[in-house]
């Protein structure tokens, strides 16, 4: 869970509440409230407790435990028979929505008192979000980020469980960014935060489409549903201006129905913002960045056309909020490396070794891909799959690394609460869509075994690819997580070697 305890002063019941849609209410709402809370377990003295229908568990099961812990107020989607001991008691339709609605109250709206970009997309979210931060900072806003790897507000970090926390949590950040003096965040928001109304009520100033392609399907179903939830924060949140890359088919369609004020971005002649002239190297990134009429060469330390396009999407969106062509230009000029995103591993040896988060059959086609032109030998590629998660995604993982490299090692990633065997057993499929690809293919149980094999067997002008987990510290095994960094393992493997930074 996501916790950033902020001292509040009580606030009233009634004022919290004027904006909460609800079809029956008891009690009274002169009462003081001290906090919120969806989880029995933390409701305190003076709380709404919000109870919430989850994945597994139903927060309906779990009131008497909140009103026992001190919880003044209650939220329910239906009426508990017999049930006593509270002040005030709301009947909703969506204890989600509510929530957010009550969370945001709670905290005084502070989603309007920030200029909010949301970025939504498979790939790319989380180093568009930091180029995004970077620009707004090099031109003299005080930007904070929110997303997979961190929130950062300030020089305050704070790690989270997810992508996009749960609404309370987030309109609670939100409140803290406020009161730091933060004029800008730059958010990643996730087709499940949109599908579980973890963003309901906030207000985005512009929100940013990057790319779409299999993944989570196990929640939501096909893809049609997927984008679906992606297509909500385009459709349902009014922002002031959407930025959306329309060399996708999916940006394509969210920028061909939009009504609100718009702006493409991509490698299309019809994108408003976009690159030409485009050289990529070991040492970088070179283009021309176009746009309504003006033209500026641009370069970056980031490698790799899928950092093209998200130095594109940042670019696009700060275009569209008035920063000058110029300032970008310097801005992505100095950007750093995104932890775990197509991160490169430096100790002296004579082949690159990148670590990447990419864990979609497209995000790892897009890094092998983009790897060919700057490798000169072979591309060797690690990989593995989640589980718990999208099990359709496995073979097809499999088929496009076998694809597109020279080698690949399949090896666990995060288990979970599936077994590491037959997790690999399911990857390994993929060896049927590819002919002749079985002498190209092994299988190494262990993850740390799996890197130093992969490692010691890069020659000269090879790229070796250390694709799933990025930037993670972890490993989770059953309910636990373990400590596991890809990072330190391959640098651990290269001194093994006798490389030195």
């Amino acid at each position: 869970m996501f916790v950033m305890q902020k001292k509040e002063n009580q606030k009233n019941l009634s004022d919290i509440t004027s904006d909460l849609t609800f079809k029956e209410f008891f009690g009274k709402k002169n009462v003081n409230i001290s906090g919120i809370s969806y989880d029995s377990r933390n409701a305190k003295s003076g709380d709404i407790f919000v109870a919430i229908k989850g994945l597994q568990q139903d927060g309906h099961k779990y009131v008497d435990q909140a009103i026992s812990s001190g919880a003044s107020t209650i939220i329910l989607e239906k009426m508990i028979p017999k049930l006593s001991g509270f002040d005030a008691c709301f009947i909703v339709e969506s204890g989600r929505k509510a929530l957010a609605e009550v969370s945001s109250g709670f905290y005084g709206n502070p989603s309007k008192k920030i200029n909010l970009y949301g970025v939504t997309g498979t790939n790319g979210k989380t180093t568009t979000v930091f180029l995004l931060d970077s620009i707004l900072n090099s031109v003299g806003k005080k930007s904070a980020i929110l997303g997979t790897i961190f929130c950062r507000i300030g020089k305050k970090i704070i790690v989270n469980d997810r992508t996009t926390p749960e609404s309370s949590d987030l309109q609670n950040l939100f409140s803290i960014m406020v009161e730091d003096k933060v004029s800008d965040v730059c958010m990643e928001v996730s087709s499940h935060s949109l599908e579980l109304d973890r963003v309901y009520g906030c207000s985005f100033d512009t929100a940013l489409f990057t790319n779409l392609s299999q993944d989570h399907l196990d929640f939501h179903g096909d893809m049609d549903s997927y984008f679906n939830s992606k297509k909500k924060l385009f459709e349902d949140y009014s922002p002031s201006k959407i930025v959306v890359n329309i060399d996708d088919r999916y940006g394509k369609q969210i920028y061909d129905q939009s009504n609100f004020n718009k702006c493409s971005y991509g490698l299309s002649k019809k994108a408003d913002v976009r690159a030409e002239n485009i050289y990529n190297s070991k040492a970088g990134l070179k283009f021309e960045l176009k746009s309504y009429g003006e033209s500026l060469e641009m370069e970056s330390p980031l490698m790799g056309e899928h950092n093209l396009m998200n130095i594109l999407a940042a670019s696009a969106a700060c275009l569209s909020s008035g920063i000058s062509m110029q300032d970008i230009a310097t801005a992505i000029k100095n950007s750093e490396s995104v932890p775990g995103r197509f991160e490169e591993i430096k100790m002296g040896q004579p082949f690159l070794v990148i670590v990447d988060y990419a864990h979609t059959q497209d995000a790892l086609s897009r890094v092998i891909k983009f790897s060919r032109p700057i490798t000169q030998g072979r591309i060797l590629t690690l990989m593995g799959c989640g589980g718990d998660r999208d099990r359709t995604k496995r073979p097809l993982m499999c088929a496009e690394a076998l694809r597109e490299s020279d080698l690949v090692v399949i090896t666990t990633d995060n288990p979970r609460n599936e077994h590491p065997e037959d997790i690999i057993r399911e990857v390994i499929n993929g060896k049927k869509l590819v002919p002749d690809s079985t002498d190209r293919c092994i299988s190494i149980l262990d993850r740390k075994e799996a890197i130093k094999f992969i490692i010691s067997h890069a020659e000269e002008g090879d790229t070796v690819l250390i694709t799933g987990k990025g930037h993670e510290t972890y490993q989770m095994i059953g309910d636990k997580k373990f400590p596991f960094d890809d990072r330190k393992e391959a640098r651990d493997t290269l001194i093994s070697l006798g490389y030195k930074s």
